[in-house]
This record gives C-alpha cells, structure tokens and sequence, in this order.
C-alpha cells in the first residue's frame, strides 16, 4: 500500500513540474510589403493630366499595392517653392489638382496600425500646361561608395526635359551652412574624395543646363568602422 502510495505521489510530482511549457504561441505581427510608384515616370513631363482651369490640372498618381497595407499617405512637393501637399487614400491611386508647368516630386508611405513603410525613393515629374521653353533640371540622384581607405567615390544621375545639361557643382561639408565646393564638372562621377570616418557630412549636387536653369539636392551620410 506505502509503494502504492508513493507511487502516486511521485506522478503528482511530475504532473506539476511538467503542465507549464505549453504556451500558445504569439501571433506574428503583419509586415508591410515592398512598393514601387508607377505613374507619372520619373524625370518625365506628364501630359495626361485634366485640365480643370487656366492654370491648373488634375494629375492621376499611381503605385503599386503594399502588401497588408490599410492606406497610404501621398506627399508631393513642389520644387520650386517647396511648398507639400500630404493626402491620404485607402487605395493605390488618387488624382490631385496642382498648377501647370511646375516641377514636384512625389512619395507614398504605406500605413499598417503605427507602422509606416516609405516608397523606395521620390520621383520627380513636371506638370503640362503653360508653355515652357526653358525647363530647369531635374534633381541628380546621388550614389556614394566607401572604398574602405578614408575615400569614397560620388556618382550622380540628372536628367532635363531640354537635354541642355551643361555641368555640376559639387560641395561637401559637416553642415549644410558649411558645404564648400570641391568640384565643379561635366562628369558625373568624383573618384577617391577624401572623408573622416565617423563623421557626418552633407554633400549637395548642383545641376545647372544652358539657359542658366539649376536644380539641387542634399545627401547626408556617415561611414563608420
């Protein structure tokens, strides 16, 4: 009867130790998917767009779907005058009234509950309308490459309705009030420009074609070992 006895008590025993590692597990949250814009092109001039009064035009902007995304927050930003316009939809496509011939670009941000997930980059895209003979460049898009010597070397796309590009100013600086030029060009490529290693720099590209039209754009970067 006292073999029985302890027998019982010896399962009560593990019964108790082993009843508490069987948690449910914990629902993984949601993740937004990865999305492109898709019209207008980016450095294009947008001819499809409404037109709703002398001097303005009704655009329709379009990207692709964000996988688990509930809505989206549009801002375009006229280039000229840097005013923003910031709209939001729960689709991929929406139409908005700017002026006529002005430069903007333009991103979306994906929205799940608190989350945000950006597009990939801004584009860029004038609006048809008033005539304009002489466009202003379009902002370059800036690559950086560490050549893991305290140099990196500074690539750079533009683009301009005209295809008048005429050359670029390049500037470099720990602040954006302090950027001095360390090149001005017809290439787009600055090999071997010398760096501190973590140090935060801003460097600006200027874009200016032959009618004296420019566009710029500031890139801040650090490189750390």
């Amino acid at each position: 009867m006292r073999k029985l006895i302890f027998i019982l008590f010896i399962q009560l025993i593990l019964i108790s130790c082993g009843g508490g590692g069987s948690e449910d597990p914990v629902p993984s949250e949601p993740e937004l998917g990865a999305f492109e814009l898709v019209f207008p092109e980016n450095n294009t001039l947008c001819t499809e767009g409404t037109e709703v009064s002398d001097t303005e035009v009704s655009i329709p902007l379009k990207w692709s779907n964000s996988t688990n995304a509930i809505s989206y927050e549009v801002v375009l930003t006229n280039t000229e005058s840097g005013n923003r316009i910031e709209k939001m939809t729960n689709t991929n496509s929406m139409s908005v009234i700017l002026p006529k011939a002005t430069k903007f670009s333009w991103n979306v941000t994906a929205i799940i509950q608190n989350k945000g997930k950006q597009s990939n980059s801004a584009w860029n895209f004038y609006t048809e309308g008033v005539s304009v003979s002489n466009h202003a460049p379009f902002p370059a898009s800036i690559t950086l490459e560490d050549n893991k010597d305290g140099t990196i070397n500074i690539s750079w796309e533009a683009s301009d309705l005209d295809n008048d590009i005429l050359k670029y100013k390049v500037y470099l600086g720990e602040s954006k009030d302090t950027v001095e030029l360390i090149k001005e060009t017809e290439s787009t490529f600055i090999e071997k420009q010398s760096i501190d290693y973590n140090t935060t720099y801003f460097l600006m590209v200027v874009v200016l074609d032959k009618n004296g039209n420019s566009s710029s754009i500031y890139k801040e970067f650090q490189f750390n070992i």
